[in-house]
């Protein structure tokens, strides 16, 4: 649902607007959504599109958000929607490529695509996609040119699994940004899977042909002439006659009439896969078509190996959805071509036609159904080849002989090397694929020659050349080495990996769509060749509305659920609340009338005007504050500076609104002693020292797979900190039965409140104070229990 947003200007060019919501305050252009991907620009006004489409909505104790001292032991009704102000730095742009068990597809083919694709994995096996995401972004990327692997860009966080020693075999992530000369990639070698037949019917039906046209010598307007005629006696020879047409014409007519009624004199047709016998062929196609089960031979993929070098489909002029199949050789090529023609023979039953032109031999097929085979598995011209999707799940006899073929058709074979050239990047990315699996680890180049050249007196395009070389010591057919195998110099090899060198490092300014997936189980993928980890998790924070499913919840439900639930007050909660502004301040004046409590669990980054305007409809908030350094604001969170969620913390103190703060301890990126004292003297100096601290214990899952989980040592030395800088109510979370899990009196240090999980086992405060000494302790609102 939509909604006019508030906060926002007319911008610096006609029907641009700027956001004012955030301290981004993003410039968007007509048509355009702001980085939160939940505010868009219609025609010069900005609007909310997340408005009550919720994420999800459910009860939970007041203690998960964490409050500890928000109305203990209450219900609240969690509600969370798409999108964050905050960014995520790990994507690739659209063109990356990546492995999967069908070949090599483009990350935004995949994101595009509705296929169940499965991708290849750091552990060296087949996965499955969970998610595909893409938002727009606008920043550093990084270029990462390995020795022999084709290159690749990405944001600066994006991790990539890589070593400095790949004897040791001490893989680790390492973020894009700092990978160097001194690291080696690691790259996977996917698994062969046997896969024996080729369901041609299937192919074909999947095959979008155009509707063909074909002209009747009688319109329908003269054939209700003719039935009149016949009904008033007229024999099919006098009426033939009458319309020049041949009497049994005339009888056949009247039948398919009766038969199909207006539909005999329709023009368009379309094309429809017939079978009879075990053979397959497009209706309107008059030779005996193809054996629907195609066996999957060594000699199918040399043929298929050699199409792919030298072939292509060519549509035949003046005839609907008719093709054939042609093949240019050089004229040196005698072999080549005579064994072609045997193949063709063999496994299609067909001999194509050849033919001697100026510079080149070409042999030709005329068979549609044969034509469209080959352009769906193949690609039907140079520039979209592919190599086959079942060859990638073949043993090596099959890959070898496409390989063999493919190599033999458009490759070179020289004293130290052999290569192969083609103006397909996918084409060549997949034979590269191939090879991997095959048991070598090639090159990969790409030359980009002058856009122009003459050839004979004529002036023909060039487009970019991808070139796959190898070590002329592999035999492609077998898949093994001919000699002892030679290692590369640079490069080393273990069972399932190849660990190639990173040759080079350097970045440069995007600005476009990026994407990423999410893999489930091993949380990684390989692109342009080399193991990358899982996205983030993006399900909530890093999606839109359009990206993910949501529920439409408006503000009078939202009230209603909260009440029939039983629960005290309404969260928002899991994403960021701040991007659903609207709808936040429209539920809870709602709430409010209600007597429920509003609580915001915020990163706490927005601008104070909006604060301000929601301040008096809030009760309690938890900011997570993830660093006191803007060094750490700037790498992880893509904003300038911590100052405005400074500034947050402050307006809540200062209004009344009771605040929590929640700091999660990751080892080497927010850990720092130093820094965790700065943050607590600022915390007691500017909030004072009844505010609650959470420190929250890292656990490693797929997000950030290569850091340990934070010490304990570490979470108590932060609450020993914290306790020195005077700070009364320190929390150690994510530690089940840790004493820091309960609350005690500042003062004697008497047990206040017992925690188990997010229950309340023991609630001995009076009337918010301390049964032993006496003291007030900060705890907003009632205690509910039982409820």
């Amino acid at each position: 649902m939509e909604k006019l947003a508030k906060y926002w200007e007319e911008g610096p060019a006609e029907d641009v607007v700027k956001c004012l919501l955030c301290p981004r305050e993003c410039v968007i252009p007509p048509g355009d959504i702001g980085y939160c991907r939940g505010r868009k620009n219609r025609d010069g006004k900005l609007y909310t599109i997340n408005y009550g489409e919720a994420t999800s909505a459910n009860p939970d104790p007041i203690e998960k958000k964490p409050l500890y001292h928000f109305h203990p032991g209450s219900r609240v009704f969690s509600m969370s929607t798409a999108g964050c102000n905050f960014e995520c730095k790990h994507c690739f742009p659209p063109e990356t490529p990546v492995f999967t068990n069908t070949g090599v597809a483009s990350i935004k083919k995949i994101f595009e695509s509705s296929e169940d694709s499965q991708v290849l994995t750091h552990k060296n096996q087949f996965s499955s996609i969970e998610k595909c995401f893409k938002h727009d972004y606008n920043g550093e990327i990084v270029n990462i040119n390995p020795f022999y692997l084709p290159p690749v860009r990405c944001t600066p966080e994006h991790e990539f699994f890589a070593t400095k020693n790949p004897v040791e075999n001490n893989i680790r992530k390492v973020k894009a940004s700092e990978l160097t000369r001194n690291h080696f990639l690691l790259v996977p070698k996917a698994p062969f899977q046997n896969k024996e037949r080729i369901n041609i019917r299937n192919i074909l039906e999947k095959y979008e042909a155009a509707p063909f046209k074909r002209d009747r010598k009688v319109s329908y307007k003269d054939f209700v002439k003719m039935k009149k005629m016949k009904a008033e006696g007229r024999t099919s020879k006098e009426i033939g006659n009458s319309f020049s047409l041949h009497p049994s014409y005339v009888r056949t007519l009247f039948v398919k009439e009766r038969r199909k009624g207006k539909e005999t004199f329709k023009n368009k047709h379309e094309t429809s896969v017939v079978e009879k016998d075990g053979r397959v062929r497009f209706k309107n196609e008059k030779n005996g078509g193809l054996s629907r089960r195609l066996e999957i031979t060594p000699f199918l993929a040399r043929l298929l190996g050699i199409y792919c070098a030298e072939g292509c489909v060519r549509k035949v002029t003046g005839r609907a959805n008719a093709f054939n199949i042609v093949l240019s050789f050089g004229p040196d090529e005698r072999e080549l071509i005579d064994e072609t023609k045997k193949l063709f023979l063999k496994v299609f039953g067909v001999e194509p036609a050849e033919r001697e032109e100026t510079t080149a031999r070409k042999l030709s097929i005329g068979r549609t159904s044969l034509a469209i085979l080959f352009k769906v598995l193949c690609g039907d011209k140079a520039e979209n080849k592919r190599v086959p999707p079942f060859i990638f799940s073949k043993n090596k006899s099959i890959v070898g002989s496409f390989l063999r073929g493919y190599f033999d058709g458009d490759g070179s074979f020289k004293e130290k090397y052999a290569d192969a050239s083609t103006v397909s990047k996918k084409l060549a990315l997949g034979v590269y694929q191939l090879l991997l699996n095959h048991g070598v680890l090639p090159s990969f180049y790409k030359y980009k020659p002058s856009e122009k050249k003459e050839i004979e007196e004529r002036t023909v395009n060039q487009n970019t050349i991808y070139i796959v070389k190898i070590p002329e010591e592999f035999d492609l057919e077998e898949g093994k080495w001919k000699e002892k195998k030679k290692s590369r110099k640079k490069s080393k090899k273990s069972k399932n990996y190849y660990f190639t060198p990173v040759r080079k490092v350097t970045s440069e300014h995007y600005s476009g769509p990026v994407y990423n997936l999410e893999i489930k189980g091993d949380h990684s993928y390989t692109a342009a060749s080399s193991a990358v980890s899982n996205c983030q998790n993006w399900t909530i924070s890093q999606s839109s509305v359009d990206e993910i499913g949501t529920i439409q919840i408006a503000p009078e439900e939202a009230v209603e659920r909260t009440k029939s639930s039983n629960c005290q007050g309404i969260a928002y909660t899991y994403g960021e609340p701040v991007i659903w502004f609207e709808y936040g301040l429209d539920t809870a004046k709602l709430a409010h009338d209600e007597g429920l409590y509003n609580v915001f669990v915020t990163n706490g980054y927005m601008n104070l005007d909006a604060w301000k305007e929601l301040g008096p409809y809030l009760d309690g908030m938890n900011v997570d504050l993830k660093a006191f350094s803007d060094e750490f604001y700037q790498n992880i969170c893509g904003v300038p500076s911590v100052e405005p969620v400074l500034e947050t913390c402050e307006w809540a103190v200062d209004n009344g609104i009771h605040l929590e703060l929640t700091n999660l301890l990751i080892p080497g990126e927010n850990d720092d002693p130093e820094q965790i004292q700065e943050m607590c003297r600022w915390i007691a100096e500017e909030l004072g020292p009844r505010i609650p601290i959470h420190f929250s214990r890292f656990r490693p899952m797929y997000k950030m797979m290569d850091k340990p989980s934070t010490p304990i040592t570490t979470l108590e030395k932060a609450l020993e900190i914290a306790e020195d800088e005077g700070l009364e109510h320190v929390y150690v979370g994510n530690v089940p039965g840790h004493r820091a899990d309960n609350t005690y009196c500042p003062e004697c240090g008497e047990l206040l409140i017992a925690r188990s999980g997010f229950s309340i086992s023991e609630y001995n405060l009076k009337d918010g104070r301390c049964p032993n000494c006496d003291a007030e302790i900060n705890i907003a609102g009632k205690p509910s229990f039982g409820l």
